[in-house]
């Protein structure tokens, strides 16, 4: 799998973006790692027709928050 080019519409915020992508909340980190130009923003909006890379996200990269009691 690699990385993907969005095309931002006019309103488009990257958490919801992660979430809509990726299907997980909290994984705007990762598309800020990747677009380090976005940086600078002082919020997480996009202009509409931005482009922007949506990385791919390894399971071993998101900590989902699940702690197994059992083992």
């Amino acid at each position: 799998m690699a990385d993907v080019v969005y095309t931002a519409k006019d309103g488009d915020r990257l958490d919801t973006i992660a979430f809509a992508y990726y299907g997980l909340a909290g994984l705007e980190s990762k598309i800020l790692e990747a677009n380090p130009n976005l940086l600078r923003r002082k919020d997480w909006f996009l202009r509409a027709n931005e482009k922007i890379v949506l990385p791919v996200i390894n399971d071993s990269e998101i900590d989902n928050g699940f702690v197994d009691v059992f083992s």
